[in-house]
């Protein structure tokens, strides 16, 4: 029977569609496994790239730091107890700094930006005698781990050359000294009576630098005990010091770090290959 106003095809119901979107179970699931494969591969790929540049850009501050640390020994005799002193004058005398270029503040730590790693760690520097170390504590931000990085600076090649700069002066003096008064007043071998006589005469400044060597030890006649003095040394630089340039005033370095201990045992590995070779 037909109901008044009804079309025969609403009578039969709905007509089922002959296409459908969306996703089936089993689609959903092999969509998910196949991101989380991907996701899984990309992880510690992103982490090693991620590793590399923040340990690049460690060593990179590291150097800078360890250049400003030497310039500022040259300056005052004295090695920074933090990277503080690079920036801010602590009361040393001959300070001119800053030594680094800007100051900048890490988002992350909160520290100023020179103070701390590419992984926003604070730097440690630790001093034994004339070795300053930076230290950082690498990605798992732990020290004493195989990973960590170390720059040591060592200023014996700074103290050298600056003593050396001193011998010459100070041995010029003596020769102009005793082309007029060798004969009537020659040097005694004290070296505080021969900077004494020296100043006397005009011979030789009377900063207070000439005083001693740069380790702060009285220079010495050369050879020992001689009198009269024509030239003095340094007990601190052996044979010969009273002679020869200035040398190399930048300072001696060398890292610490897992990659170039990693590069130091490659190559002797190669080097010993190739001696057994030959």
């Amino acid at each position: 029977m037909l109901y008044p106003n009804s079309h025969p095809a609403q009578l039969r119901g709905p007509r089922k569609s002959s296409s459908y979107s969306g996703f089936t179970l089993i689609e959903v699931i092999v969509t998910v496994t196949i991101i989380s494969v991907l996701a899984g591969a990309a992880i510690p790929v992103t982490k090693t790239v991620l590793t590399r540049a923040f340990t690049k850009a460690t060593k990179v501050e590291m150097q800078n730091l360890s250049d400003a640390a030497a310039a500022l020994f040259v300056d005052t005799g004295k090695l920074p107890s933090n990277v503080g002193d690079l920036l801010i004058d602590p009361g040393t005398a001959g300070w001119s700094g800053p030594y680094l270029p800007g100051s900048f503040v890490d988002g992350i730590s909160g520290l100023g930006g020179y103070e701390v790693d590419g992984w926003s760690h604070e730097y440690d520097l630790r001093v034994s005698g004339d070795v300053l170390t930076f230290l950082s504590q690498g990605s798992d931000a732990t020290f004493g781990t195989d990973d960590d990085i170390s720059l040591a600076l060592d200023v014996t090649s700074i103290r050298r050359a600056e003593t050396l700069d001193r011998l010459q002066i100070i041995n010029n003096a003596i020769a102009a000294y005793n082309s007029e008064h060798l004969i009537d007043s020659p040097l005694p071998a004290n070296y505080a009576s021969i900077r004494s006589k020296l100043v006397g005469s005009g011979a030789l400044p009377s900063a207070a630098m000439f005083e001693t060597d740069a380790w702060g030890d009285a220079f010495v006649a050369d050879p020992f005990g001689a009198s009269p003095v024509v030239k003095v040394a340094s007990a601190n630089l052996g044979a010969s010091s009273s002679a020869g340039g200035a040398g190399d005033s930048g300072g001696g370095m060398g890292w610490g770090d897992r990659d170039s201990r990693d590069s130091r045992d490659s190559r002797d590995s190669r080097d010993s290959r190739d001696s057994r070779d030959d």
